[in-house]
């Protein structure tokens, strides 16, 4: 697959997240640290922390990630996908402090359908943990995995689809009700396309005769077959 984004999170601490991935972003604070991005929400019963990336217009997208939660207190770490500006489009929803993981469609600004849930999702930590995002056509899957194990060989959350067929991708942060601060710090996320990899260095031909004998690729030239 073709990758079309790739955030290491890596930079100046204290320093802004790129603006030339990162175009859109509010909240209290969004910045590099030593371990990653991060954003932090501080005010407002469930104020939100929003980072739209430059992606526009994608369909297929295999979104990988790594986050960790400052803390199991209430917050909502979110992941949108084929998403506009603000949080229309579809989303996959952490939440610390239940031990619960959903996905999610918004229909209309403020209009959510839970697509598919997971209780006991093994979130309920601080440590670093890794997801994985996919979105093909109508088919919406999830899966998440703490740090140092395997990648589970099956879909932990699944749901179908077709509202929203392209957007964007973006992170996001809920606080809670009463307005404390929240902060999740992002230690990557790689988004691929689904499309094959273009080869490195096409194959020319001048003068010759490309063929395949016996399994292999032959050119035939003026002074004989020279093996490729």
């Amino acid at each position: 697959m073709a990758e079309i984004f790739n955030e290491p999170f890596t930079g100046t601490p204290g320093s802004a997240w790129n603006a030339a991935r990162w175009p859109a972003i509010k909240g209290t604070s969004t910045t590099i640290q030593a371990n990653g991005g991060q954003q932090n929400q501080l005010g407002g019963s469930f104020g939100l922390a929003h980072a739209n990336s430059v992606l526009s217009g994608q369909g297929y997208m295999d979104i990988r990630f790594g986050w960790r939660a400052a803390s199991t207190a209430e917050s909502y770490i979110q992941v949108h996908a084929r998403n506009d500006l603000e949080i229309d489009g579809y989303f996959l929803e952490i939440w610390p402090s239940f031990n619960e993981v959903q996905l999610n469609v918004v229909e209309d600004y403020g209009v959510i359908d839970t697509l598919g849930d997971v209780t006991s999702a093994g979130v309920q930590h601080t440590g670093l943990m890794h997801g994985r995002f996919l979105l093909d056509e109508t088919d919406l899957k999830a899966k998440w995995w703490a740090d140092g194990g395997a990648e589970p060989g099956t879909w932990q959350i699944e749901g179908v689809d077709s509202t929203y067929s392209v957007g964007s991708m973006a992170l996001a942060l809920f606080n809670d009700e009463a307005g404390n601060s929240r902060t999740v710090t992002w230690r990557y996320i790689t988004v691929d396309d689904g499309e094959s990899d273009p080869p490195s260095s096409p194959l020319v031909v001048v003068g010759g005769e490309l063929s395949v004998v016996g399994g292999s690729l032959r050119i035939m030239t003026a002074s004989g077959p020279v093996a490729v």
